[in-house]
């Protein structure tokens, strides 16, 4: 990115859903893209498998290959899995899916930041939590213009919010 285009301001780039800056802590983790998640069989543990979410939003596992993972809770593919594995061995009747590493929510925040980079969220927290947890503002940013990017994925667009002002408040 050009410093020209963001006047000292801070960039961040949200690559997943703009609208999960609110927090939503109320409602259950949907896996998405990149997430890693950990495939638990409890009567065959010999199965249990690693796998990450492609980009596709579909893991390969060792018994049923390609299941659709992106889009769903870790209940709802717990389902799935069940559901399909019991056609081919029905020995396993307990699925447990965990999600052990939250990638797919992420956010990069750029220039004017202690520590500029890519920053991986179960839920994406508030702005200036995010800009926090980049190692907070250099004594140059101007936190009156934090220029907020949005991915394809998430609808697109930029926002220019002045945090300063409502750090003030």
């Amino acid at each position: 990115m050009k410093r020209t285009f963001m006047n000292l301001g801070i960039l961040i780039v949200i690559t997943w859903m703009i609208a999960s800056f609110a927090n939503a802590q109320s409602r259950e983790y949907v896996i998405g893209p990149g997430d890693v998640l950990e495939i638990s069989y409890w009567q065959q543990p010999e199965l249990d498998q690693k796998v990450t979410v492609r980009t596709d939003g579909k893991i390969t596992l060792s018994v049923i290959g390609e299941t659709q993972a992106a889009g769903m809770t870790t209940a709802r593919l717990e389902q799935l899995i069940v559901e399909r594995i019991s056609r081919v061995n029905k020995n396993i009747s307990q699925v447990v899916v965990t999600v052990s590493e939250h990638r797919s929510r992420n956010v990069f925040v750029g220039d004017q930041v202690v520590h500029p980079g890519m920053l991986y969220f179960e839920e994406i927290p508030d702005l200036w939590e995010v800009i926090k947890l980049a190692g907070g503002p250099t004594a140059e940013a101007d936190l009156s213009d934090v220029t907020v990017l949005g991915s394809a994925e998430s609808g697109g667009g930029v926002t220019h919010v002045d945090i300063a002002q409502s750090l003030a408040t």
